[in-house]
C-alpha cells in the first residue's frame, strides 16, 4: 500500500501533489504544547490555509504562508494571502527579503512522498528550525538514517482525521519531528500521555 493510502487509511487513488490538508485540531495540539504560545512561524506548504487556521487561536502569528500550488487565494481565518513560492528557492528568496527571514520556526504538514519530503527537510532545516507533521514510521526506515543528526524532537500524535467531512482515522500513527541542521542532535522523543497535558486540553478546547 503506498504512503498515502496508509496515510489516509484507504487503498484510494492518491491526491495530486500527495495533498491531505490539516483539519484535525489533533494535529496541532501537542506542538502547541510543546512550544508554547507565541511562536512567529511560516508556513512554506500551506495548501489552503488548513494549519494556520488551527493555530491562530493559540497565538501563533504566520509570519507568511506559500505553497507551490496554493489552493486558496487566502488563508479562510485571517485574510492573509497565501504566496506561491517553492521550497526550493526559499533560501535566495529568504536572503533576499528581510521579512520572509523574520521567522522562528517553520510549522508544516508536508507531502509525504520521500523524495519530496527529503528535499523539504534538506533545504528548511538548513534556514530555520523546522517542525514537520508526517508519518511515525518514516523513522524506522533506512531513508531516515541521514536525517537523525540534524532531528532535535520527536512529538507523538497518534492517528489523525485527513477527509473533509469523514471521521475515520488513519491507519498510521503521525508525529511531529523537530529538525535543525545547524548542529547535531541527540533526539528526544516526547511520548503520548494517558492523560493529556493541561496545554493540550486548552488548545483542543477551543
Amino acid at each position: 500500500m503506498s504512503t498515502l493510502s496508509r496515510a489516509t487509511g484507504t487503498t484510494r487513488k492518491r491526491n495530486p501533489r500527495d495533498y491531505y490538508p490539516t483539519i484535525d485540531p489533533r494535529a496541532v495540539a501537542p506542538l502547541v504544547a510543546h512550544l508554547g504560545r507565541g511562536v512567529r512561524y511560516a508556513e512554506p506548504c500551506a495548501g489552503a490555509g488548513d494549519m494556520v487556521d488551527l493555530l491562530a487561536p493559540h497565538g501563533w502569528d504566520c509570519a507568511w504562508a506559500a505553497d507551490l500550488l496554493p489552493m486558496r487565494r487566502t488563508v479562510h481565518s485571517t485574510g492573509q494571502l497565501i504566496a506561491q513560492q517553492d521550497v526550493v528557492t526559499l533560501p535566495q528568496m529568504m536572503a533576499a527579503t528581510r521579512e520572509l527571514g523574520d521567522v522562528d520556526i517553520f510549522a508544516t504538514n508536508p507531502a509525504w512522498d520521500r523524495r519530496l519530503l527529503h528535499m523539504k527537510i534538506d533545504v528548511l532545516a538548513r534556514l530555520r528550525p523546522t517542525w514537520l507533521l508526517f508519518d511515525a514510521a518514516w523513522k524506522e526506515t533506512k531513508q531516515a538514517a541521514r536525517f537523525g543528526k540534524y532531528c532535535h524532537t520527536i512529538i507523538s500524535v497518534g492517528r489523525l482525521v485527513w477527509i473533509e467531512g469523514s471521521d475515520a482515522q488513519s491507519i498510521d500513527d503521525c508525529s511531529w519531528y523537530g529538525f535543525d541542521a545547524s548542529r547535531e542532535w541527540k533526539t528526544e522523543y516526547v511520548w503520548p500521555t494517558a492523560n493529556r497535558d493541561p496545554v493540550e486540553q486548552m488548545v483542543l478546547a477551543l
